[in-house]
C-alpha cells in the first residue's frame, strides 16, 4: 500500500510538471504568434540607397581610413559595390597589433557637422543585411546612429550613439544587442540596452532586416519586421561622479554608420581565436530611412516631409 501511495504521488507531481511546461510552451508559442510590428502608417520614405550601382555614391556615404579599438582598421579599399549590394569586406592582416582590416560607411563626410551628407530627426531607419559568415570570430558588424553630441554631455536628449544592431554576440542563439552609450568614452561614460534573444534566424546566412523607430518620446527596435524592444530612455544606466542616468532619447539629428571592427574581447572567448579566418564579408542590399512630419536635412537642402 505504501509503494502504491508513492508511486501515485510521484504520478501527481509528473502530471504536474507536464501540465507546467505545457503551459509554458503556449505561452511562449503564442508570445511568438503575437509579435507585433511598428506602425509606419503615414510615413514615407524621404532617403534611400539601394545600391543598384558599380559604386559607392558618395554624394550619401562617406567611407573613413581610420584606427579602430586599437585592433582593427577601416579603409575604403575593404568597401565595393557588386550585383545590387553594398560589400564590406573583412581581411585578417600580418599585422600583431591591427589584426583585422574591413571598413564603414557613413552619410557624413567627417565628425565636422559641415560635412554631414545627410541627417535626420525621428523617423524610421532600415538596414537589409547579410550577417558576416563566421559568428565566433573577433570581428562584428554594426549599424548604428551617431547623434548630436556625443562626446562632451551628459544628457541623452542633447546626444548618444545608437547601436540599432551589433553581432558580437550572434553566436550565442542569434543573440543582437541593442545599445545607447553617452558621456562620450571616458570616465564619463554610460552605457544601457538591450539583447533580443533568441533569434536562430539570423544564424541562416540569408537576408535580415534591422531597424529602429525613433520618436519623439522613444525609440523602438526592430528585427525582419519584428519589435524586439522599445524604451523611453529615461533612468537608465548609471549615476555617480561625473555620470547621469538617461533623460530621454534625443531631440537633435545624427547620421547613420554601417561598420565592421575587432577586438580580442569579442566571440565565445576574451582572447583572440586560435583559429581566425582570413576573410569575411557583410553584405547590404539596401538603407532607407522614413519618415512622418518631422525635417529631414541633405547636403545643401532642408524639406519637410508630411504625411
Amino acid at each position: 500500500m505504501k509503494n502504491l501511495l508513492k508511486f501515485i504521488a510521484l504520478d501527481k507531481r509528473c502530471a504536474f510538471l507536464v501540465f507546467i511546461v505545457a503551459q509554458l510552451f503556449f505561452i511562449s508559442f503564442s508570445a511568438l504568434g503575437d509579435r507585433s510590428k511598428v506602425d509606419l502608417t503615414g510615413y514615407k520614405v524621404v532617403w534611400r540607397d539601394e545600391f543598384d550601382g558599380d559604386k559607392v555614391d558618395t554624394t550619401k556615404w562617406g567611407s573613413p581610413q581610420q584606427k579602430r579599438q586599437g585592433s582593427s582598421l577601416w579603409h575604403k579599399r575593404n568597401v565595393s559595390v557588386k550585383d545590387g549590394a553594398a560589400v564590406l569586406k573583412i581581411r585578417k592582416t600580418q599585422d600583431p597589433t591591427y589584426r583585422y582590416e574591413s571598413a564603414c560607411l557613413r552619410t557624413t563626410k567627417s565628425y565636422a557637422k559641415a560635412d554631414r551628407l545627410f541627417e535626420f530627426v525621428y523617423g524610421y531607419v532600415e538596414v537589409r543585411c547579410k550577417l558576416p559568415k563566421y559568428v565566433r570570430s573577433d570581428y562584428w558588424f554594426a549599424a548604428w546612429m551617431m547623434i548630436g553630441n556625443v562626446n562632451n554631455n551628459t544628457n541623452t536628449r542633447e546626444g548618444c550613439e545608437v547601436d540599432i544592431m551589433e553581432t558580437f554576440r550572434v553566436y550565442d542563439r542569434g543573440s543582437i544587442p541593442h545599445t545607447f552609450h553617452w558621456g562620450g568614452y571616458g570616465v564619463s561614460h554610460n552605457v544601457a540596452g538591450y539583447t533580443a534573444t533568441p533569434n536562430l534566424d539570423l544564424l541562416d546566412g540569408n537576408w535580415h532586416t534591422f531597424g529602429c523607430l525613433w520618436e519623439k518620446e522613444g525609440m523602438t527596435f526592430t528585427i525582419d519586421g519584428y519589435v524586439t524592444w522599445s524604451t523611453k530612455l529615461q533612468g537608465l544606466g548609471r549615476e555617480g561622479k561625473n555620470k547621469h542616468k538617461s533623460q530621454g532619447v534625443p531631440q537633435v539629428s545624427g547620421y547613420i554608420k554601417l561598420s565592421v571592427e575587432a577586438a580580442s574581447w569579442v566571440g565565445p572567448n576574451s582572447d583572440w581565436e586560435k583559429v581566425m579566418p582570413e576573410e569575411d564579408e557583410v553584405l547590404i542590399d539596401w538603407v532607407r530611412v522614413w519618415q512622418r512630419d518631422v525635417v529631414t536635412r541633405s547636403r545643401r537642402s532642408v524639406s519637410c516631409f508630411h504625411a
